[in-house]
């Protein structure tokens, strides 16, 4: 599976407000004492096959492309509209990633005022 995910997409996808619910909910919550983030984890977090798709993985990482050109400029820990510009493209991956799963809006309501990110 990992060979048919660019790493980009992959990146984004880990840190999305969705799968950071998710393995808050469904993962976390049920770990006894402690949780480290082994591979085990990570593989309870469902891909959904529309992911596996080209053309939907290369929307997403033209995002972290530009989040990436962005927070390496010069100025980015000083400059409010780049750190601006970046939270508007971690937005736009967090909805592109709800798209894969086919969310309706009540559900991504749910998981944007869930206050565990």
């Amino acid at each position: 599976l990992s060979d048919k995910l660019l790493p980009e997409f992959w990146l984004a996808y880990i840190n999305s407000a969705f799968v950071s619910w998710y393995v808050y909910n469904f993962v976390y919550a049920r770990a006894i004492r402690t949780m480290d983030f082994y591979n085990f984890y990570i593989q309870q977090i469902p891909i959904p096959q529309k992911a596996l798709e080209k053309s939907n993985q290369k929307e997403i990482t033209s995002l972290v492309e530009k989040i990436h050109t962005a927070v390496q400029s010069n100025n980015y820990l000083s400059n409010v509209e780049k750190q601006a510009q970046v939270k508007e493209y971690e937005r736009q991956i967090d909805h592109l990633v709800y798209e894969l799963y086919g969310l309706t809006k009540d559900e991504i309501t749910i998981v944007e005022n869930s206050g565990e990110r």
